[in-house]
């Protein structure tokens, strides 16, 4: 009886034992997995916070790029001349004892320049009588994409700048050309003239070439007064201050 009880007990024991190991192994097992998985957590956000600089950029420039793939431009790549840049003498002023002359070009070039000239010019001169003075004018009209890119900053200044370099390059002496602006001070209004020189030879001493460039419609429009002295500046000036442009 003694020894069954004493065997019972140690059999007991050995499950009891058996039972025990099981659930610490069990419970070890766990853990294992617990610590496992926040190691590798801990790893993952420790890589991502040792990622450099340069890296981060890289991912962010790429997924910028990728969005912005999807974005329309605001305006179309080629834009047309804006048919709102016009520059031009108004209100139109009138000269007493001065002829009033119209010029009409049809076609292309939709535009009537309007102007007052002494009544003893012509269509193209005239000399004053009595003295040894010949003085010529003209008028022109040029598209304004002939200046201006498409694309480009449109201002008063870069057109006469382009103007003028047309002017030397059409030269067969463009190296004798000199150019400057000089301002014809009216009552309301300020004009700037292109002032051309010849410096080798001029038609009389001291004649300059003096230009007013207007736009309208998209056109560049001027009209040219050469052979302008001391004696004759101011009926060049008259007329440049009545110089205007309109549509047909």
């Amino acid at each position: 009886m003694e020894n069954i009880d004493f065997k019972t007990i140690i059999l007991i024991l050995i499950i009891i034992a058996i039972i025990s190991g099981s659930i610490f192994l069990m419970t070890n097992f766990i853990k294992s997995n617990n610590l496992l998985g926040k190691a590798e957590q801990n790893d993952f956000q420790v890589m991502m916070d040792n990622t450099s600089d340069t890296q981060k950029r890289i991912v962010q420039q790429k997924t910028t790029t990728k969005t912005n793939q999807n974005v329309l431009p605001s305006e179309p790549a080629n834009n047309p001349l804006p048919s709102g840049f016009e520059v031009n003498n108004l209100p139109p002023i009138s000269i007493e004892d001065f002829k009033r002359v119209q010029k009409k070009h049809e076609g292309l070039y939709p535009i009537t320049l309007h102007y007052y000239t002494p009544h003893s010019w012509d269509v193209s001169g005239y000399t004053y009588p009595g003295v040894n003075i010949s003085l010529n004018y003209k008028t022109g009209i040029i598209e304004l994409s002939e200046y201006i890119s498409t694309n480009e900053d449109i201002t008063y200044e870069l057109l006469l700048e382009r103007f003028i370099e047309k002017e030397r390059n059409n030269s067969s002496t463009p190296n004798s050309l000199a150019f400057s602006f000089r301002n014809l001070e009216l009552e309301d209004r300020t004009l700037s003239l292109v002032e051309k020189t010849v410096t080798y030879k001029t038609i009389e001493p001291g004649a300059v070439t003096n230009y007013l460039v207007l736009v309208k419609n998209g056109y560049v429009c001027y009209i040219e007064i050469s052979g302008i002295t001391e004696e004759s500046r101011s009926d060049a000036d008259k007329v440049f201050s009545s110089f205007y442009v309109t549509l047909q």
